[in-house]
């Protein structure tokens, strides 16, 4: 009879072979709620540890442990991976870069931020009604905003992904009451 052979014992005969693919090598085991594998290994009796498969193939790899300021990130995307030739080390802000530049995280500018009160169309009407010289103040009670939002976003501070080339800064001969 053959004994049985644990996800993490097979994990540890692909990552000692050294011979990858070029292909991802996608973990089989239990994930975490972003989809991430995770291994689960006993530290001492009654005391269970939880680590990341990318990262612990990583520093299995590299021969050592990453510091604690320092991420296992994926060059192919895949949150399952834990092919070595397929991870890098790097820091949080490089892993958010990454994560941005890849469209992996969704947007969250203009209405889908969940605390927009206003859409695309809104903020394009406000641009055209300053334009037109209405006051900041009379846009901002039309659209339920304060004249300092206003201000924001005909001077292209807020609402920043919204065309720039129909803004216009606030006429100096429009004084707003406060």
């Amino acid at each position: 009879m053959t004994a049985r052979i644990t996800n993490f014992q097979r994990f540890l005969q692909i990552i000692r072979d050294g011979n990858y693919p070029e292909t991802c090598i996608e973990w089989w085991g239990g994930k975490n709620s972003h989809g991430y594998g995770l291994v689960t290994f006993s530290i001492r009796s009654g005391l269970e540890g939880r680590m990341y498969v990318h990262r612990l193939a990583l520093e299995l790899s590299l021969g050592r442990e990453l510091r604690d300021d320092l991420c296992a990130l994926h060059r192919c995307d895949n949150r399952i991976c834990f092919n070595p030739d397929h991870l890098y080390e790097g820091t949080h802000s490089q892993n958010c870069q990454d994560s941005h530049d890849r469209e992996r995280r969704p947007s969250r500018k203009g209405s889908r931020h969940p605390l927009a009160k206003l859409t695309e169309a809104d903020v394009t009407e406000m641009i055209r009604m300053g334009s037109q010289g209405m006051l900041q103040r009379e846009i901002g009670a039309v659209f339920g905003v304060n004249q300092q939002t206003v201000s924001k976003i005909l001077r292209g501070d807020r609402w920043t992904h919204i065309d720039k080339s129909s803004r216009q800064s606030p006429s100096p001969a429009q004084p707003e009451a406060r």
